[in-house]
């Protein structure tokens, strides 16, 4: 793969860039973006692509960086660079994807025939082109032929949904929940994401059985929460309520277990704790919760179907 690649002083000047860096609030993310953009240029091939998962696309561009980036911190910044057009995530097929356009203004050296002309459609992590019959594994053919990737062959068939070739599934991008939704390494990797975040909280040890009930609760309510980078923004926009991190009038702070419950979760995302003493819980109604719950041995769900019917007599 190619080590040398022109990097243009426009780069400097890219309002993309700029836009993106300061919508952060975290300065050492804001500038991780700037970086994973600039450091993945001289790592793209002829085409500009960049083969690899957020784990492996970090120990390219950040060999020497364990202690202060993870893999969930490259998935982030590469969704917010795709959400910004600056690059196209294919987490599905795991490549990144530099627009040809602007790849291409800088890399004059690269002759024409050997240029990409195109840019792919990026749905659902999975790279389309419009002009190419599509193979089962969703690599269209002109992707197949450019990069050599080697696919099983599409059904001749004019149907337009032709049988999928028995070849195996695609591996399970990192940073994503497996189809069952009981991914033990997942579960495990978000209660990292909420310790390293919300280190003024109570910390957690693992992904105990109740913390896990809970998770695939949430990623069953909605299926966007099967991405890492869901979690890490969720668990980013607690810090913008004093209240949950301790720092209101009473002497009480959430854990993990508090801040996944449907209720508490719904709450957090629609601002409820940003309207004033309203939102404060009081020692009282956070001690009734807790006494609450462990009436039903610590299930939380449980608990939460049973507040939802009306808090019926128990027998």
């Amino acid at each position: 793969m190619p080590r040398k690649r022109y990097l243009s002083t426009n780069i400097s000047l890219s309002e993309k860039i700029v836009e993106q860096v300061e919508k952060e609030k975290d300065g050492r993310i804001a500038l991780l973006i700037e970086l994973l953009y600039e450091r993945g240029i001289p790592h793209a091939d002829d085409h500009g692509f960049i083969k690899g998962t957020p784990r492996e696309i970090k120990g390219m561009l950040f060999p020497l960086h364990e202690k202060f980036i993870s893999s969930a911190d490259i998935a982030y910044c590469l969704d917010k660079l795709d959400k910004a057009d600056l690059v196209y995530w294919a987490y599905e097929d795991e490549y990144v994807i530099y627009p040809f356009r602007t790849f291409y203004s800088a890399q004059t050296y690269i002759p024409t025939e050997k240029r990409r002309d195109y840019d792919p459609e990026v749905v659902d992590g999975k790279i389309y082109l419009k002009d190419s019959e599509l193979y089962p594994v969703g690599v269209s053919r002109r992707f197949a032929e450019i990069l050599g990737v080697t696919t099983a062959s599409p059904s001749p068939s004019p149907s337009p949904s032709p049988s999928p070739s028995p070849s195996p599934s695609p591996s399970k991008p990192m940073g994503e929940a497996s189809e069952d939704d009981c991914n033990v390494e997942f579960y495990e990797e978000i209660v990292s994401l909420y310790n390293k975040i919300l280190p003024e909280l109570a910390t957690c040890k693992g992904a105990s059985d109740n913390i896990k009930a809970q998770l695939r609760g949430r990623i069953k309510d909605d299926k966007k929460r099967k991405k890492i980078v869901w979690w890490e923004q969720y668990f980013r926009d607690i810090r913008k309520y004093p209240v949950l991190l301790g720092k209101a009038s009473i002497d009480w702070r959430p854990n993990l277990l508090w801040l996944l419950g449907k209720n508490n979760m719904e709450k957090v995302l629609s601002e409820y704790y940003q309207r004033g003493s309203m939102s404060v819980p009081t020692k009282e109604a956070v001690r009734k919760e807790q006494d609450e719950i462990a009436m039903f041995g610590g299930d939380a769900r449980a608990w939460d179907k049973w507040v939802k019917a009306g808090r019926p007599e128990r027998r």
